[in-house]
């Protein structure tokens, strides 16, 4: 089966204006028929119909996804939305990120240093995340009055 991308209009979704991209997936025999059945009932293709539940489930758990598994749904839709208009904001802060910083506020009222893994894992960040913040983002550390050097893997207030 071939998927094809959508627009979910009946929902306020718009999203027939972004570029498509096509998934193939095999499943077994069973489920290809109940998804024809149901798609059938509800008057879409399957493609449509099961696109639509990809659609929901991602939506739906958008916080799980983020929490288990460190994926930033809506800054990567932020992110990928200003890309597309001609903004390259590789270096921008997500939601995410700019929690960590509030975090590390909090942190660096009772430590003055911290070894750069441990931080990486009590705020439970990736190193691509942590970079930005650290070393693309000191403007933003700054509005949070958070004055930080990083020498050797020590992140330390100066």
């Amino acid at each position: 089966m071939t998927l094809e991308h959508h627009s979910d209009e009946k929902n306020g979704n718009k999203d027939e204006v972004l570029p498509k991209k096509r998934l193939s997936v095999t499943i077994d025999e069973i489920d290809s028929i109940i998804i024809e059945k149901i798609a059938e009932a509800m008057g879409n293709s399957k493609s449509s119909w099961v696109y639509n539940i990809i659609k929901r489930y991602i939506n739906e758990n958008s916080d799980k996804i983020r929490q288990e598994l460190n994926i930033d749904i809506i800054g990567i839709r932020k992110q990928y939305l200003a890309e597309l208009k001609g903004f390259k904001g590789e270096y921008e802060l997500n939601d995410l990120e700019r929690m960590a910083i509030e975090k590390m506020l909090t942190i660096f009222k009772t430590v003055s240093s911290m070894d750069e893994a441990r931080l990486k894992q009590i705020l439970n960040l990736n190193q691509e995340s942590f970079d930005k913040i650290l070393f693309f983002n000191p403007d933003e550390l700054e509005k949070y009055r958070l004055k930080l050097k990083y020498k050797q893997g020590i992140i330390f207030k100066p």
